[in-house]
């Protein structure tokens, strides 16, 4: 099965759990100052559609680099006899097929996601959702 398709089922697993949960895209592009669409073939040797960046500066998008693909929170009952008993668990999942591996920066986030409380982890399966949340302190209330 194709990432794509796990990462949807996941996050309906997800949701079906009580957690909020977002796709976090990450990764960088260029833009620059200056550009200059080229419509037709020329000395360039570019393909109709291709753009020409000038004085061009990458840009980071997403949380940071190894963020996970699905970020989100879960609501938790802290104790029934507090006012306002509630808090958000905090939620991460990098999605991978059964073959994928997570990068060491992916492994880094996931580890300090967990470190501070948070229910982070690869995930292969819908199993997998459930195997997570079941494994962290707030996770079933």
């Amino acid at each position: 099965m194709k990432e794509s398709n796990i990462q949807r089922l996941i996050m309906m697993a997800l949701s079906q759990q009580g957690a909020t949960i977002f796709r976090n895209n990450s990764g960088n592009a260029v833009a620059g100052s200056h550009y200059k669409r080229i419509d037709k073939e020329g000395t360039y040797r570019l393909d109709v559609g291709d753009w020409i960046v000038k004085h061009g500066s990458r840009i980071q998008f997403g949380l940071c680099v190894g963020s996970s693909d699905l970020i989100g929170w879960k609501p938790v009952v802290i104790t029934p006899e507090m006012v306002g008993n509630r808090m958000a668990q905090f939620l991460a999942a990098e999605i991978k097929t059964s073959t994928g591996r997570a990068t060491d920066d992916q492994k880094n986030f996931i580890q300090q996601v967990c470190k501070a409380g948070g229910a982070a982890g690869v995930l292969r399966s819908v199993d997998d959702t459930t195997a997570l949340l079941n494994q962290f302190l707030f996770a079933n209330q």
